[in-house]
């Protein structure tokens, strides 16, 4: 079957692409892209694909099946040529979004996730032939609940920690509600953090848990300068963190969207069979960038330098106080298989490939 997507330039879009061309020799992708014509669409998405693929031998041959249109959610244009293009039933996926945090950017954040996402859903009646929408949202549309999250729970949050989250919990009602009425299934998959490739540790995208290493990176630099000793952090004991890498999400989706009916009108954690303890992940990988940190409760008192990362990393601080496991039911219901954890040892062997890249001459420290 092939497939229609938004957002294939992006980290996860562009190894979903990937990962739907290699399932099937046959298949065909055609990608919404925002360009000024189609050679330049077309150019956009494969260098989009050359930078995920790392070194496939077999690039040229999906590449070839890699088709783009020029266009934007919110224009109708495109839509036509979409449509000539599908020779059969196909997949639609909805990746792209505004990935910010920020406060001061919730206009944007709104316009692409929930305004694109709107655009998309009123487009489905000149779509004729798919068979299911599916939508990439995020394990973090539960807000600030804590304790076991589940794939089934609809409820708002009584409270989200910034306006990505509360974009994509709007816009998956907007496709539960807009697929019914036009009698087209839906699917929504909801990763948790994604990190590089479990294998090549390759990484296009410097936000989230990246976001985070570059800057204990820069300030460990100058903290080194300072010798001061182990920074203590207020974070709550227990506190999880659920990362998962970029291929693994892609495999996952890809499974589930090819199971076609059997798994349509549900929602799937795409997510670690189970977390780490942020404490652990601090107290291990942080020595790496040049800045031991400990965690010693949320009552701690700040010292200069703690209240320095605090607020480097106030879009982040919210996580530091949950202490979650997202349920994963449905997904391994359809997908049976042993899901992936992800442990320390291999955690820190990302983190070392990352500073690695960054040129952190303090890369190869084994703690």
């Amino acid at each position: 079957m092939d497939l229609v997507l938004t957002g294939a330039t992006g980290f996860v879009g562009s190894h979903l692409a990937l990962g739907w061309l290699r399932r099937d020799p046959v298949a065909r992708i055609v990608c919404l892209v925002r360009a000024a014509d189609a050679g330049s669409a077309q150019a956009r998405l494969h260098a989009a694909l050359r930078e995920a693929a790392s070194d496939d031998a077999d690039l040229d041959s999906l590449l070839a099946r890699a088709d783009a249109i020029p266009g934007r959610l919110e224009e109708s244009d495109w839509i036509g040529e979409a449509q000539a293009w599908m020779r059969g039933p196909a997949e639609l996926v909805h990746c792209a979004a505004n990935l910010s945090f920020r406060e001061s950017d919730r206009a944007a954040v709104w316009q692409s996730n929930v305004d694109g996402t709107k655009a998309l859903l009123q487009a489905l009646p000149g779509l004729q032939g798919l068979a299911a929408f599916n939508y990439i949202s995020t394990a973090y549309v539960a807000g600030d609940r804590q304790g076991d999250i589940l794939e089934c729970e609809r409820a708002r949050p009584s409270h989200f920690n910034n306006p990505y989250e509360e974009s994509k919990w709007v816009a998956e009602g907007l496709v539960r509600e807009g697929c019914a009425a036009v009698g087209i299934g839906w699917r929504v998959l909801r990763p948790s953090i994604v990190i590089a490739h479990s294998v090549t540790h390759r990484m296009s995208s410097h936000s989230g848990f990246y976001h985070v290493v570059d800057t204990l990176l820069q300030l460990g630099r100058h903290k080194r300068l300072a010798g001061d000793g182990p920074v203590l952090l207020p974070v709550a004991f227990g506190t999880t963190l659920d990362l998962i890498p970029v291929d693994i999400v892609a495999d996952e989706i890809v499974s589930l969207i090819a199971a076609c009916g059997a798994t349509t009108d549900r929602t799937f954690h795409i997510t670690p069979a189970d977390p780490l303890l942020l404490a652990d992940v601090l107290r291990q990988l942080t020595p790496m960038s040049g800045m031991a940190i400990e965690v010693n409760g949320p009552a701690t008192p700040l010292s200069p330098t703690a209240q320095l990362v605090m607020r480097r990393l106030r879009y982040y601080a919210p996580y530091f106080a949950f202490r979650r496991q997202f349920d994963r039911r449905n997904t391994q219901e359809a997908l049976r298989r042993v899901p992936y954890c992800l442990t320390l040892d291999e955690l820190r062997a990302f983190v070392r490939s990352y500073l690695a890249q960054q040129g952190n001459p303090g890369s190869g420290a084994s703690s």
